[in-house]
């Protein structure tokens, strides 16, 4: 992989597949789950049904007074509590990165249990109020994410274990696990609150958690679920590569040629040469004959490089503002110009040329308009003809501009050529004029 591409560093955190299933992990965590899906089936729906219902609607019906909860909230309860998902899968992500996924499955199987016990405290408080409905409401409410987020961790887990061609198996296993726990355990529990009573049905839910805590507990320790080692930030304009001598020359003869190279690396071969007192590296920009058959290609190479030197610019910006950058520095910045830039100037001239006549912008156009798209699409950046430390903050701000409104343009390109535009009449179209 060339260093400096979009990718590099969320490819080198996805950790190799094994050859083969732990079969002792794999069961490890499917009978972890079974146990945690059990014990959760006490926090929701037992908590909510029988004992919410018993408490703040059924006991106050069955004496003749009103309710706390009607009929109707308790099926928006009911059903709402459902969007608490959301919140948790957005979160367990960095939560898996920062902690590990075995560690975040352990802490929500202790939540299952602790949340448990505080709504089967506020539920069996007498008499039944409604602060202690509020109680009830907000407890269960604001910290039901927490408990979810057990199950969320157990695909991730079971998918790291799994080898490429094995995944359907370990990833149907688990779904059979899930249904069978869903299926078997609220009728179990059910028999046991005919038996024993609700209050005991429910602490029975709090064991299973606590139970599923310490079944789990052991994936803790198995490197497979740690966080992910943490790379070092980059910083951007002053990124060191660890470049060898040979692969900077290598670098340099692609850029002189007219190959592509990443804007990270031809700008930290750029930084080592300014410390060296040489002249930076200026890509050679060939012609439109040589790059015919690869535009696309360019335009995905550049909406890199523009991200980057997006990043860099912001970068810079920061140090000139903390007064980190030396005025060297930034005189430094002139060293392409004159003679290289002239060239440049010139040649990519002759590539704008070239293109235009190739993709009918030349003959019913009036050259007026051509002007027109030219100015704005490059609005002044610096015209003063150099870079100085008057003028270095306003010419990257003027710059970083013009890089956003090719970030934002290719976003709302995104989403206008998304799915939606399946279902959209396609326009119509103008007729021949003559």
């Amino acid at each position: 992989k060339i260093p400096g591409s979009i990718g590099d560093d969320t490819d080198d955190l996805i950790a190799e597949r094994p050859e083969k299933i732990n079969t002792h992990a794999m069961a490890n965590i499917l009978i972890g789950g079974f146990v945690d899906v059990a014990g959760s089936k006490a926090l929701f729906p037992l908590c909510m049904t029988p004992l919410a219902f018993d408490t703040f609607y059924r006991d106050f019906v069955q004496n003749d007074e009103p309710p706390i909860m009607s009929l109707n909230l308790y099926k928006w309860l009911t059903v709402l509590i459902s969007v608490l998902v959301v919140p948790s899968s957005i979160v367990a992500p960095k939560l898996f990165d920062r902690f590990g996924m075995a560690a975040v499955n352990v802490f929500g199987n202790f939540s299952t249990g602790v949340i448990t016990v505080a709504l089967l405290f506020i539920g069996n408080a007498k008499p039944a109020t409604r602060g202690t409905f509020a109680a009830f409401v907000c407890t269960l409410y604001l910290s039901f994410p927490f408990s979810i987020l057990s199950q969320l961790a157990i695909s991730p887990m079971l998918d790291r274990l799994s080898p490429k061609e094995r995944k359907g198996v370990v990833m149907g296993s688990f779904t059979t696990v899930l249904n069978c726990a869903n299926a078997v355990v609220p009728w179990l529990l059910g028999l046991a609150i005919d038996v024993l009573g609700t209050t005991h049905g429910i602490w029975i839910g709090v064991g299973l958690s606590g139970a599923a805590t310490l079944i789990n507990l052991p994936l803790v320790f198995r490197k497979e679920f740690k966080p992910a080692p943490r790379k070092e930030k980059k910083t951007g304009l002053f990124d060191d590569l660890a470049l060898t001598p040979e692969e900077e020359e290598d670098y340099i003869q692609k850029a002189l040629k007219g190959e592509h190279i990443p804007a990270r690396v031809i700008q930290v071969i750029n930084m080592k040469r300014l410390e060296r007192g040489e002249k930076f590296i200026v890509n050679r920009v060939g012609t439109y004959k040589e790059d015919h058959d690869k535009l696309g290609e360019i335009v995905r190479e550049a909406k890199k490089d523009i991200k980057v030197l997006d990043h860099n610019i912001r970068h810079f910006l920061g140090r000139l503002n903390d007064g980190s950058v030396d005025a060297n520095v930034i005189h430094a910045l002139n060293k392409p110009y004159p003679e290289e830039m002239q060239n440049i100037h010139h040649e990519i001239g002759e590539w704008f040329g070239d293109y235009i006549k190739a993709n009918g912008y030349i003959g019913a156009n009036p050259l007026q308009n051509l002007k027109l798209m030219i100015i704005r699409s490059f609005p002044p950046i610096n015209t003063s003809g150099e870079i100085n430390p008057k003028n270095v903050e306003e010419t990257l701000l003027n710059l970083d501009r013009v890089y956003n409104r090719y970030l934002y343009d290719e976003r709302i390109y995104e989403e206008r050529s998304g799915l939606r535009n399946l279902f959209r009449r396609p326009p119509r179209r103008l007729a021949p004029v003559g």
